[in-house]
Formats: C-alpha cells, structure tokens, sequence
C-alpha cells in the first residue's frame, strides 16, 4: 500500500479567486473615493458660484433705480456708460445683458479663484401686482437676475426686485 500524504495550502485556482476578489474590493474602494472627491469639488464650486452671484446682485442693488441724468426709458447701459468693465454704470439697468467671463470686479480687476466661471445679469421690468410677470414698458419695478454659470451650466442664481418707491422712502 501507497502512503499519500496530502499537501495542505492553496491550489491555482483559489489564488486566481482571491486575487480577482482583492482586485474587485479595491476598484470599488478607489471608485467611492474618486466619486467623494468630485463631490466635494462640486459642493465647493457652487459655494464659490453662489458667493460670486450674491455678490454681483449686492453691487447692483446699491445702484440707483434709474440714470440720474436720463431718467429710465430704456433697459441698458445708456450712451457713454459702455465698456470693458463696470465703472461707468451709474443705475440698476445699465447691467441688462452684462456678461463676463472670468469674473472681474466692478474696475474689471480679475477675482481671484473665479477664472472658470461667467456671470451674466437680466433687469426686465416687471409687474408691482405680480413680479413674475414682465413688462415692455417701465412699471416702476425691475427684477434682476443674476446667474453663475461653470462648464455651461448654471452653478448659481440670484434674483432681486428693486422698486423706484423704495429709492424714494429710503434715505
């Protein structure tokens, strides 16, 4: 009689098992941890977004309702107040149809981070009975709009109404 002694340890076969498992384990491990990390990317970039929206609407809120000097027939930077930047405009409207890419402040000075980002600004007059509706003509009150976008899509939205009544009660 044959004396056979068996072997104990791992075959071939449950190797190439524990290696494809091991394998698995870490692709999913490396896919949660890239996945988090574009999340955190994003989340900071809507922060930065939003503060860039806010920011641009806090500017235009400080302006007058209207020119001084022209009154507000029009929606739009008036004659003389066009540029490469900011600094000429004097009221709400001048910022209708503002667009900026790389977002700049009011002199045109670069803002630091905001190179990936672009701003644009809608005044449209609207209804005092209802703010959601426009108007072709001056009502007495605009709504701006502020939107941020990153990559072509829209990061951050700022709305505001602004009413030739609160310039006039307001010191």
């Amino acid at each position: 009689m044959v004396n056979v002694r068996r072997i104990s340890g791992f075959s071939l076969v449950e190797a190439a098992i524990a290696v494809a498992l091991v394998g698995v384990t870490a692709v999913g491990a490396l896919t949660a941890a890239a996945n988090s990390a574009t999340r955190r990317s994003d989340v900071a970039a809507r922060a930065q977004a939003s503060l860039l929206a806010q920011d641009l609407a806090d500017e235009i809120a400080g302006m007058a309702y209207e020119d001084p000097q022209l009154g507000s027939s029009t929606l739009g930077p008036d004659a003389g107040e066009t540029g490469a930047n900011r600094a000429r405009f004097d009221d709400v409207d001048d910022y209708n149809g503002w667009t900026e890419t790389g977002a700049c402040d009011r002199t045109g000075a670069a803002i630091s981070g905001a190179s990936t980002f672009t701003r644009s600004v809608v005044v449209r007059w609207v209804l005092a009975s209802d703010p959601s509706t426009s108007s072709v003509s001056e009502t007495g009150v605009k709504c701006v709009t502020v939107t941020v976008d990153r990559a072509g899509r829209a990061a951050a939205t700022v709305m505001f109404v602004r009413s030739k009544i609160w310039e006039q009660v307001t010191p």
